[in-house]
């Protein structure tokens, strides 16, 4: 839960903060342009959500992020589509087909987000928003451009054809501006329901994964969903784009520090984060090296998925360790727990604690006949399941005159930890 709120926080905070500005904009614009300093502010304001998308842009270039860069480039078309009206963000068929296609087209981002861009599916996305940017000109063309040069020509030469095509591009106007459903005027029901759905999925995937580039998604989903719901003069336009933008911007830092930092499989911090964390103690410390028993004839015997469910588990009680220690997945099935300022004697209780919580916890593993049983007769077969012990071995060291760096007290731990395995397993054994 506190993962999840961690993750939240910040699109939640940024979504109040717009819904606060564009709230009080009016008294906030009139005390800029008076000030001398603040009227330049008041005037590039508007650039602001370029910016902000040109910088996500360079971004995914440089982490080669196919998902970041598109998804980018549809958010700066769209507030530049929007923009060139301000006072009418509904009644223009280019500004819904928009409104339309925007979230569907994030959507689609989030599931391909670690796609590469230099590939034939980063071609196929390109030519895929080409045609989307074609096809809404075309049904655009004949409602809303009747003076542009390509359609007098066409009208003049085909005009069979030009009044069908103008027929059809009324149909589906209709048709997105229908409020069958939602009787609002801000917004039609197929708007309403494709900003909904994308954000019903990007939940539902958020919940499982606790994905924050997921929470990036939704937030910018809410901000651009309230663009068009709030005022319609430009000030309210360029508060939503620029939330959406600064959601996605620390989002996806947010994201990169966690694949830095943080070991995806078991939600600890990994070997970076510990290696940063020995540059920061102080004279006094113990340090465990944590092994799981007999880990590889567990993977040989059930499975390497088994095996990482296995991990994921003792790394969920392993991080609930007491005496504010920090804990970390030192690499493989080895774990690693940092006391400062105790002694290996003062962290022995705490280390203790956990090798019992462990040892109790038992771990099911499933059949792998399983998937292949009906729903309906799962369960009804003890052979489905059965309940193994899982046990760890721990060594734990503390710094002193002869072990006076981070590791060596490592190294010393981790032969304390072969100790512990010599002397039977399942112990905590100290030196």
């Amino acid at each position: 839960m506190k993962r999840i709120s961690y993750q939240l926080a910040i699109p939640v905070v940024l979504l109040i903060l717009s819904v606060v500005l564009i709230w009080q904009w009016a008294g906030l614009a009139s005390y800029m342009s008076k000030e001398e300093e603040l009227h330049a502010l008041l005037t590039i304001l508007p650039a602001l959500p370029y910016l902000l998308f040109s910088v996500l842009i360079v971004m995914g270039w440089r982490y080669n992020n196919a998902g970041l860069i598109f998804s980018s480039l549809v958010l700066g078309g769209c507030y530049f589509v929007f923009a060139l009206f301000p006072g009418d963000l509904q009644g223009t068929p280019v500004v819904v087909a928009a409104s339309f296609l925007l979230p569907l087209n994030l959507l689609f981002s989030s599931y391909n987000a670690k796609r590469r861009i230099f590939t034939p599916f980063g071609a196929i996305w390109a030519a895929l928003i080409l045609v989307q940017v074609c096809l809404v000109l075309l049904i655009s063309a004949p409602l809303h451009y009747q003076s542009f040069a390509p359609w007098l020509w066409l009208s003049q030469g085909l005009p069979e054809f030009a009044a069908s095509h103008t027929m059809f591009s009324q149909k589906i106007l209709l048709l997105l501006e229908s409020r069958a459903l939602f009787d609002l005027q801000a917004i039609s029901t197929p708007i309403i329901v494709a900003y909904l759905l994308p954000l019903v999925l990007l939940i539902y995937r958020f919940c499982r994964n606790l994905d924050i580039a997921l929470a990036g998604y939704m937030g910018t989903l809410v901000a651009l969903l309230l663009s068009l719901l709030a005022d319609k003069s430009g000030s309210g336009l360029m508060i939503c784009f620029s939330t959406a933008g600064i959601i996605m911007l620390i989002t996806t830092i947010e994201a990169s520090f966690s694949m830095a930092y943080l070991d995806d499989l078991t939600g600890l911090k990994g070997r970076r984060s510990l290696n940063e964390l020995m540059l920061n103690l102080g004279k006094t410390y113990a340090i465990a090296m944590l092994d799981i028993d007999h880990f590889k004839k567990f993977n040989d015997t059930y499975g390497h998925k088994t095996g990482d469910d296995v991990l994921k588990m003792v790394a969920t009680v392993f991080s609930k360790i007491r005496g504010n220690a920090k804990t970390f997945r030192y690499g493989g099935e080895e774990f690693t727990a940092v006391f400062a300022g105790k002694t290996a004697e003062e962290a022995q209780p705490y280390l203790e604690q956990i090798r019992r919580d462990i040892e109790a916890s038992g771990f099911v593993v499933r059949s792998k006949t399983r998937r292949k049983k009906s729903a309906k007769n799962r369960g009804k077969n003890r052979d489905d399941k059965k309940t193994v012990s899982v046990t760890i071995s721990i060594g734990v060291a503390t710094s002193s005159k002869r072990l006076d760096t981070p590791e060596k007290v490592i190294k010393s731990a981790d032969a304390i930890l072969y100790k512990a395995k010599k002397a039977g397993r399942n112990c905590v054994k100290i030196g």
